[in-house]
């Protein structure tokens, strides 16, 4: 199954913009997605540990953290956001469509108010 029709979004992407570098995108079902996308530590974790090295170790890539992105949309690119601001030295990159900053008083905001700068990259689209 293609979710959301993505790969034709990126095979788009690559005809009207030839110099694009080719990426590697993995889609994560969710099982319970309030239970994972709701600033859940163990999933961020789980994410950016387990995860990525099964990716790098499944298909023989390897990546930095400037060419890592984590992405999600409402509550996925909340939990996108606060696995950037847990893990800033595995994503490079974090893109958050629509992403539910709300949640819980609008915490994510406030975490990343009271940190040092991150050398993370925000793509935002509301």
């Amino acid at each position: 199954m293609v979710i959301g029709q993505f790969v034709n979004v990126l095979d788009n992407l690559y005809y009207a913009e030839p110099h694009t570098r080719k990426t590697i995108v993995v889609f994560v079902p969710p099982v319970d997605r309030h239970a994972e996308y709701m600033l859940n530590p163990k999933f961020a974790r789980w994410t950016a540990k387990t995860l990525c090295q099964q990716v790098e170790r499944s298909l023989k890539v390897s990546s930095s953290k400037e060419l890592r992105t984590i992405c999600g949309a409402s509550l996925g690119g909340l939990i996108a956001a606060y696995t950037g601001f847990l893990y800033p030295g595995t994503f490079g990159n974090v893109a958050a469509q629509s992403a539910s900053f709300w949640f819980e008083e609008k915490s994510i905001i406030k975490k990343f108010a009271m940190k040092k700068k991150l050398a993370l990259r925000f793509f935002i689209q509301t």
